[in-house]
C-alpha cells in the first residue's frame, strides 16, 4: 500500500447477510487530511486500519498510533486493526526475516503484546515484495502469527497483492510481478489460517505502465473471480482505491535517454483541478467506470486517470456481489446447538426483516430448507468425555421414517412451522425436526407477504414430495 495515500477502502462480506450489509474497513495514514476525513467520518466505518508499525530484518516491530485516533474509534464503537509493514517493502532485508525463525518468532511476540495491551481488534499483516521462493516461508509466519493473535483474543488478516490468473502473463513485467509481487502468497493456506485476506485489485496501471485506470472494473472482477478461488466469500475484502494517477515525462539523468513516462498519485480535487487548469475535458468511461482525460504540455501529452463517486458506486456494487442476494436463513439449530427447528418462522421473519432494511426486496431471494435433522448422541474418542450431542440432515421419508419406527408421534408446531417428536434410544433422548409440505408453504408465504424476488431451496432430493403442490409451472407469485 502506499504510505502518500490519506484513505483507502476495502468491503468485506461477512457471511450470507453481509452481501448487502458490508463491513467497510478504511486504512488511515499520520496525515493532517487523513485525520481530517477521520473525525468527519469516522460514524460510517466499522474497521479503521492505522499503517503505523513496521518489521525489519530481525523481526524488531516499531511505531505508534495517535492516542486521538484510538480514542475516538472506542469511543464511536470503530474496530481498530492495524498495519504492520515490512520496512520500506525491501525484498533482500524481508529475505532475511524469513529465513530467520528466531526474528519471526520476535515480531510474533511483539504483535500479541501490541494487540492485546492496546486493546486492538486484529493486526493486519502487508507485507510486500515477497519472492515466490518464500511463499512457505511467509505462510508459516503467518499461521504462527495467527495463532498467537488468537489466543490474545485478536483477530489477524492480511493485504494480499493483485492476480487474474495462475499464468504469469505475457510479457517480462508480468513475470517480474509473478515473481516478486504475485506468486509469494499461498491464498488458500492464508485465507484459513486468518480471518480475512484484503484484496489489493488498485495499481493495475503504475508508473512503470503506459496510462490506464487504478482499477478499471473488468480488471477487478477478473482479480476478486480469481481469489474467490481459493477462499470464500466471506473471507475477501476488497480494496477500492480512492485516488487517481497523474501520468507525464519525467526528466532523469540517471539513464541514458534522460527522461521516462512516470506517474504520481493525485486526490480527485487536484486531478480534476489539473485538467480544468489545461483545458481538457474530463470523459467517464462506463466500461472501466473511471474517469479520464489528457492534454498537450509542452508537446508531450499527460493523461489523468482519476477515481470519482460513479467509480466508487461501481466497484461497491461488485462487493454487493451481483442482482440479488440469496439469503440462506437455514441452520438455526445446527449439531453446534440443541434440538430445534432448521429455520423456524419467527426466526425466519426476524432474518428477513432484518435484511430488507439494507435492501429492497426485489433484491432478496428467500432461502427455504427441504430437509430435517436428527439429533443424537454420537460417541468420540477424541475428547475426554468420549460423546456428544451431534445432528445429521435427513430427508422427509428418513425422518418421518425413524419416528414411525421408534413409535414417536410427528406433532405439529404451528408457531415454528415445523413437525418435531423426541424418543427414547437405550436411555436418552433423540428428536428429530422435519420440514414437510405444510413447512414449506408457510415459508413460501412469508416471501410472498414481504414481496420478494422469490426463494431458492436447498436441495433437491430429501424434500416432501407434496411440496410440489404449492408450485405450479411457472410463477409462484
Amino acid at each position: 500500500m502506499r504510505a502518500i495515500v490519506s484513505i483507502l477502502v476495502a468491503l468485506t462480506a461477512r457471511g450470507a447477510a453481509a452481501q448487502q450489509a458490508l463491513e467497510r474497513l478504511f486504512y488511515y495514514v499520520d496525515t493532517e487530511n487523513s485525520y481530517t476525513s477521520l473525525v468527519k467520518h469516522i460514524d460510517q466505518i466499522t474497521v479503521l486500519g492505522p499503517q503505523v508499525y513496521t518489521v525489519d530484518s530481525l523481526g524488531i516491530v516499531w511505531g505508534s498510533l495517535d492516542r486521538r485516533v484510538l480514542d475516538l474509534a472506542k469511543r464511536r464503537g470503530v474496530k481498530v486493526m492495524p498495519l504492520v509493514v515490512n520496512e520500506g517493502f525491501n525484498q533482500p532485508a524481508l529475505r532475511r526475516l524469513l529465513a530467520d525463525t528466531a526474528a519471526r518468532g520476535r515480531a510474533v511476540r511483539a504483535l500479541a503484546g501490541l494487540c492485546r495491551d492496546h486493546g486492538f481488534w486484529g493486526i493486519q499483516f502487508d507485507i510486500e515484495n515477497v519472492n515466490l521462493e518464500d511463499r512457505d516461508r511467509l505462510t508459516a509466519w503467518y499461521a504462527d502469527a495467527g495463532a498467537a493473535l488468537h489466543a490474545a483474543g485478536c483477530a489477524i488478516s492480511i493485504a494480499v497483492v493483485h492476480r487474474p490468473e495462475d499464468f504469469a502473463g505475457p510479457l517480462g513485467y508480468h513475470r517480474f510481478l509473478y515473481e516478486s509481487w504475485r506468486a509469494g502468497y499461498d491464498l488458500a493456506a492464508l485465507a484459513k489460517a486468518g480471518d480475512f485476506v484484503s484484496l489489493m485489485s488498485y495499481a493495475q496501471h503504475t508508473r512503470r505502465t503506459p496510462p490506464g485506470p487504478e482499477a478499471g472494473l473488468p480488471w477487478m472482477r477478473d482479480v476478486v473471480e480469481y481469489f474467490l478461488k481459493f477462499m470464500p466469500p466471506d473471507k475477501l475484502s476488497l480494496g477500492i482505491p480512492l485516488w487517481g494517477e497523474h501520468w507525464f515525462t519525467r526528466y532523469d539523468n540517471t539513464i541514458a535517454e534522460r527522461a521516462r513516462s512516470w506517474s504520481e498519485t493525485v486526490s480527485w480535487a487536484w486531478g480534476s483541478g489539473l485538467a480544468e487548469r489545461n483545458g481538457a475535458r474530463l470523459q467517464w468511461d462506463s466500461t472501466q467506470a473511471v474517469n479520464w482525460a489528457s492534454y498537450e504540455n509542452g508537446g508531450t501529452f499527460e493523461w489523468l486517470f482519476l477515481e470519482d463517486a460513479r467509480s466508487f458506486r461501481a466497484k461497491l456494487a461488485l462487493a454487493k456481489a451481483g442482482d440479488f442476494v440469496s439469503l440462506m436463513s437455514y441452520a438455526q439449530h445446527t449439531r453446534r446447538t440443541p434440538p430445534g427447528p432448521e429455520a423456524g418462522l419467527p426466526w425466519m421473519r426476524d432474518v428477513v426483516e432484518y435484511f430488507l432494511k439494507f435492501m429492497p426486496p426485489e433484491k432478496l431471494s428467500l432461502g427455504i430448507p427441504l430437509w430435517g435433522e436428527h439429533w443424537f448422541t454420537r460417541y468420540d474418542a477424541t475428547i475426554p468425555e468420549r460423546a456428544r450431542s451431534w445432528s445429521e440432515t435427513v430427508s422427509w421419508a428418513w425422518g418421518s421414517g425413524l419416528a414411525d419406527r421408534n413409535g414417536a408421534r410427528l406433532m405439529w408446531d404451528s408457531t415454528q412451522a415445523v413437525n418435531w417428536a423426541s424418543y427414547d434410544n437405550g436411555g436418552t433422548f433423540e428428536w428429530l425436526f422435519l420440514e414437510d409440505a405444510r413447512s414449506f408453504r408457510a415459508k413460501l408465504a412469508l416471501a410472498r407477504e414481504k414481496k420478494l424476488r422469490g426463494f431458492s431451496a436447498w436441495v433437491l432430493g430429501p424434500e416432501d414430495e407434496r411440496i410440489w403442490e404449492a408450485l405450479p409451472a411457472g410463477s409462484v407469485r
